[in-house]
């Protein structure tokens, strides 16, 4: 990405991963307008600096109304983070997942095609494979069997901006993540850790029987992943983002 300059609009941008991909396009000298609700309680703390310092441009918008819709014009790049990330609160009301991940990502392909944005960066995740039997997962691992709600409307996602990507030349990474950690994180099971340590340094509550293994990936690594594999793309292309792809690429010196 260094060298060109491009207006980037990133969705769900005053969240955890949007707002620390927020800073690295803006140390990059990037055009960046973040569109995000505000729905969570940290607001937009996250971003707040950057916005009073006129770093970035900012607008409160909804992706499931098309009305918020226009500030795609005249965008080359769209970095679509907005999502209900609450994996659990699918359970309770599967709706949510629906009309903010599989409404939303398909009005954002609309407004792409209308506004004629040509790149885009699609946050997807490793629920889209369910239980997988196969660990570490490969990228070509089938059939994908969602057991939650989130994880069928990542996987809805995926199959709509495929789509895009043949009948309109929009070029798109999908990035499945995995457990990412790291500064404004604000759920999850580290971060519950933590808490609870913080609550009684003497005692932590895990469930099962405490030999679970999970892959996990800090932001920073997963940030810089995303951009360089972006521009590794011709038409679309899914990359898992885990620990270990990430360590080989960091010895690598790739980014």
């Amino acid at each position: 990405m260094k060298g060109e300059s491009k207006d980037v609009l990133v969705t769900g941008g005053a969240g955890f991963i949007g707002s620390n991909l927020v800073e690295l396009l803006v140390s990059k000298g990037y055009d960046v307008t973040v569109m995000d609700n505000l729905s969570t309680k940290e607001g937009d703390r996250f971003i707040r600096h950057l916005i009073d310092n006129k770093e970035i441009k900012f607008v409160k918008g909804d992706m499931a109304k098309t009305e918020d819709l226009k500030i795609f014009d005249g965008k080359d790049m769209v970095v679509h983070l907005a999502a209900n990330s609450d994996v659990r609160h699918g359970f309770e009301n599967p709706e949510v997942d629906y009309r903010n991940n599989v409404l939303g990502t398909f009005n954002i392909l609309e407004a792409m095609r209308k506004y004629d944005v040509k790149e885009l960066l699609f946050s997807s995740s490793s629920t889209v494979y369910g239980k997988a039997k196969q660990l570490p997962t490969p990228e070509e691992y089938g059939p994908l069997l969602p057991i939650s709600s989130y994880g069928a409307s990542k996987l809805a996602g995926e199959a709509m901006i495929s789509a895009y990507a043949h009948y309109y030349g929009i070029r798109s990474s999908i990035f499945r993540f995995a457990n990412v950690v790291g500064r404004n994180s604000t759920h999850g099971i580290i971060y519950d850790f933590i808490n609870k340590l913080k609550k009684n340094p003497r005692r932590l509550e895990i469930l099962g029987d405490g030999t679970q293994r999970k892959s996990y990936v800090h932001v920073s690594d997963c940030i810089g992943a995303m951009l360089f594999a972006h521009y590794k793309t011709k038409v679309v292309d899914i990359y898992n983002l885990g620990n270990e792809a990430l360590r080989q690429l960091r010895m690598l010196q790739i980014w």
